[in-house]
């Protein structure tokens, strides 16, 4: 835990506030929990929830079930989702955003199910969405907390693939119907629990969706066309994006903090106590299941290079084995593009293994009975995707 006081803020961050009797009230509510703010404390402890990298695999339900429950232990006075998750590259003329880090927006139910059990398991804590990068279906999951604040570069945006996804996976014109209502209730459900209207959800996931924004006293009242008096969308190409200033201007952002420092101070406190034992168990987790997969690609790679006889065979289930225990342990390796585009999944090593000992004993048995390569030619598994061909090709 890191004790953090926020007597010197910088002049920018200074100057745009209110003098110091003008903070806001340690007492208020937390806009979606309904958890007041601690107001009996001067220095809450504040935890740091990480939602960094790849949707779906990084940000996934086994890490947050074990921050749910590092936070239950912690027992902190606010809890602090930090969102970093964009599909989108900053840098457009380069065309370098990599397809294997996308957002796997067939997750969607888990993400609903990840959501919800922050809501309902830390209802009692106050919680703050804090975007540092949300482009894709991570824009959607930053909607799901109402009490949201920004990074001054970060953007938050919607889907720009989901009509082609979905088009790809069902042919039939009566299935894909239903099931791009049935996706698109789940995700607006996402935007539900932040307390946003349906018109902005449809803006977040329909690239031909326009959005505006009438201003009504200090409310903002969401427009599905460019009618209003702000016009945030008119393109018909890709979903909504938002730039943070305009975010904060068009009331859909609390405000703009880039750092955890501003970001207590916009919340009340001038002193508070980090627990960051949620960022260390987030990266440990991310760097182990990612080691996993390079190292499944490895064996999966060395295994295609043994040869058919009993020696060979005998390599190739010792790779396959070590593949299967990185699988079991991370099961979100599964989920990778380059995994999947290679065959490689549980059930396909579990198949191939049993195959590799069939052959082995075949092998034995007509070595017994005097025979050579009897039930040889098999090959034990070695038609599997990443088995048979390189991984990639």
């Amino acid at each position: 835990m890191t004790r953090t006081s926020l007597l010197a803020l910088p002049v920018s961050l200074a100057l745009s506030l209110a003098p110091s009797d003008m903070l806001p009230v340690a007492s208020a509510q937390s806009a979606d929990t309904g958890a007041p703010l601690p107001a009996a404390t001067a220095s809450p402890k504040v935890y740091v929830f990480p939602m960094d990298g790849q949707m779906g695999t990084d940000i996934s339900e086994p890490i947050f079930k074990t921050l749910i429950e590092d936070v239950k232990k912690q027992k902190p006075d606010i809890v602090v989702l930090r969102l970093k998750s964009a599909d989108v590259d900053r840098i457009n003329h380069l065309r370098n955003d990599n397809p294997n880090e996308f957002g796997l927006v067939n997750e969607i139910t888990t993400y609903r199910d990840m959501v919800k059990s922050v809501h309902d398991e830390l209802r009692d804590i106050p919680q703050v969405m804090w975007v540092e990068d949300a482009v894709g279906v991570s824009g959607l999951a930053a909607l799901a907390w109402q009490a949201m604040y920004m990074k001054s570069d970060a953007r938050l945006g919607g889907l720009n693939q989901f009509k082609d996804m979905v088009e790809a996976q069902w042919q039939d014109a009566d299935v894909r119907s239903k099931m791009v209502a049935a996706w698109t209730g789940i995700m607006k459900g996402l935007v539900q629990l932040g307390r946003h209207p349906d018109t902005l959800a449809d803006a977040m996931i329909f690239a031909e969706r326009t959005l505006s924004v009438n201003f009504e006293g200090r409310g903002a009242k969401w427009v599905g066309d460019t009618s209003g008096t702000w016009v945030v969308d008119s393109s018909e190409e890709r979903a909504v994006r938002f730039e943070a200033p305009v975010a904060e201007e068009i009331l859909l952002s609390d405000g703009t903090a880039d750092t955890l420092d501003d970001l207590v101070f916009l919340l009340g406190y001038r002193e508070y106590t980090k627990v960051d034992t949620g960022e260390k168990l987030a990266k440990q987790y991310t760097d182990d299941w990612r080691k996993g997969m390079k190292n499944v690609l490895e064996w999966m790679e060395e295994a295609s290079q043994t040869e058919d006889d009993i020696a060979g065979l005998g390599r190739r289930k010792s790779f396959y084995e070590k593949v299967l225990a990185a699988l079991k342990a991370f099961p979100v390796i599964e989920k990778r593009r380059e995994i999947a585009g290679n065959g490689i999944s549980r059930q396909a090593i579990e198949g191939a293994l049993d195959d590799i000992k069939k052959d082995i004993q075949r092998q034995r048995d007509a070595e017994k009975q005097g025979r050579q390569g009897g039930g040889g030619g098999g090959g034990g598994g070695r038609g599997l995707g990443g088995g048979g061909m390189r991984p990639g090709r």
